[in-house]
């Protein structure tokens, strides 16, 4: 189903595409008139308002484009006697909707197929506004390749990005690598030919790639690594086993301009990002340790256990940290991110049990998932960040010999201390004024959650006592 909502959080209208079987939605973009494209997977039949589509093999493609009343304009399929997949989906200056994927063996996009026959390759392909099928080209190397992002910029021209395995050929240019993984970007044109590629230099290069257009027509990339990492003059090594981000702003050719390093001394991961329209970029992720922006800028990790909270972040064009805020919850997880002005953020994503939104507590028995909008005026320095975004809950010493102190932000005027014991069980629960310090012995060895609730607001610290 496909929900629109107002930007009050109003519910405007609702539009079912569904099925005999599995059908999934992958991307949603939208033009200036509001009208939006969606591309997807189905298995056997789908119905598109009046359009009723049989897949040809197993998984199949479909597109199509919704007026801002929630009625479909158009909708077109893609697929072959296998698997497809739509990767990635992109609205183009001209007004072409560029889309692209994964295949085996063979797919039909319109009235060309592509026949693929070293695993599995990428395709391309290229509609007008209307639903008419333009063109397509297949890429790939002699095994299994996949596409991770589509963007286009001003000049009609189509930035991508894909992994692949052993060798990748684009256009007249192949490339190959000696590690497990081959991270590249390149350039097509509105007729789909290849124009430049890049290889990301690293060593274990962890798929995806999210890709987006800054200002003057620069390339915002962003993904994982999970060793080396190289940009220009700038190396980023992380140790072993663990998974680390980066940001990186490249020139229309896909030189390097500059590039930051996003990481813990835990596995972490870039989820997605999006950029504000004036060239600063907004990335999000998953955390479970102390997370590093650079410039001096970190967030805490509140949770325990490995379960993750969300970060975002946002640099400025010139690369300087504007800001950080985390988002938590029992269980929480983000999916995707847009920003259509530098003081609005759209997130969605799913939770289980408590999602918090600074102000609003969302909360259920069972996973749901979530839409939010956020709101701030943009930061400029550490300080000033810090005092919006974070509010710190002290528990001193920590570690400790089970004598501690606990003071909650300045701010509360009154909270509730609850302590549990690792395996859920209530040790300490009280109510306390502003400041007031709390002082608890607390006589097992092990490890402690300290949360601390007022009428807003939920703060967690793991403590251990040796």
């Amino acid at each position: 189903a496909i929900v629109k909502y107002d930007s009050d959080g109003e519910f405007l209208n609702l539009l079912h595409i569904g099925g005999t079987s599995d059908n999934q939605i992958r991307h949603i973009k939208n033009n200036e008139s509001g009208q939006i494209y969606v591309c997807g997977i189905f298995y056997g039949t789908i119905e598109i308002g009046t359009y009723s589509f049989t897949s040809v093999g197993s998984q199949d493609i479909f597109l199509t484009k919704i007026d801002t009343n929630g009625d479909i304009l158009w909708a077109t399929t893609i697929g072959g006697i296998k698997t497809d997949e739509c990767a990635a989906l992109s609205i183009s200056n001209n007004g072409n909707i560029i889309l692209g994927g994964d295949f085996y063996g063979e797919i039909t996009i319109g009235d060309s197929t592509l026949i693929n026959e070293n695993g599995q390759n990428i395709w391309i392909a290229s509609f007008s506004d209307e639903g008419e099928y333009n063109s397509c080209v297949s890429l790939g190397g002699t095994s299994s390749d996949y596409l991770s992002s589509i963007s286009c910029n001003s000049f009609d021209e189509i930035i991508i990005a894909a992994a692949w395995f052993g060798n990748f050929t684009f256009g007249d240019i192949t490339i190959t690598t000696s590690y497990q993984t081959g991270l590249s970007y390149g350039a097509m044109n509105s007729e789909l030919t290849p124009q430049w590629m890049k290889t990301i230099d690293g060593t274990n290069l962890a798929y995806p790639v999210s890709i987006n257009i800054g200002e003057d027509n620069n390339i915002l990339l962003s993904g994982n690594f999970n060793d080396t990492l190289t940009f220009g003059d700038s190396t980023y090594t992380i140790e072993a086993f663990n998974q680390d981000s980066y940001i990186a702003k490249l020139d229309r050719d896909g030189n390097p301009i500059w590039s930051r390093h996003i990481g813990s001394i835990s596995s972490d991961g870039l989820i997605t990002s999006t950029t504000d329209g004036y060239g600063s970029i907004i990335a999000t992720g998953e955390y479970q340790e102390e997370m590093n922006f650079g410039d001096g800028f970190t967030l805490e990790y509140t949770l325990c256990c490995g379960i993750p909270e969300i970060y975002f972040v946002k640099y400025h064009s010139s690369g300087d940290v504007m800001w950080v805020k985390r988002l938590t919850g029992t269980y929480p997880r983000i999916s995707s991110i847009s920003m259509p002005n530098p003081h609005e953020l759209y997130t969605t994503g799913c939770f289980n049990q408590e999602m918090i939104f600074d102000e609003v507590t969302l909360i259920s028995e069972e996973y749901k998932n979530y839409l939010a909008k956020m709101e701030w005026e943009d930061q400029t320095s550490i300080n000033e960040s810090n005092n919006v975004f974070t509010e710190t809950l002290t528990v001193a010493p920590n570690p400790s010999n089970g004598n501690i102190s606990i003071n909650t932000p300045s701010e509360w005027e009154k909270a509730t201390i609850t302590v549990y014991s690792i395996d859920g069980k209530i040790i300490y629960s009280s109510q306390q004024n502003t400041n007031s310090q709390i002082k608890l012995q607390l006589e097992n060895i092990g490890t402690y959650l300290v949360v601390a609730q007022n009428k807003e607001r939920k703060l967690h610290k793991i403590i251990v006592v040796k």
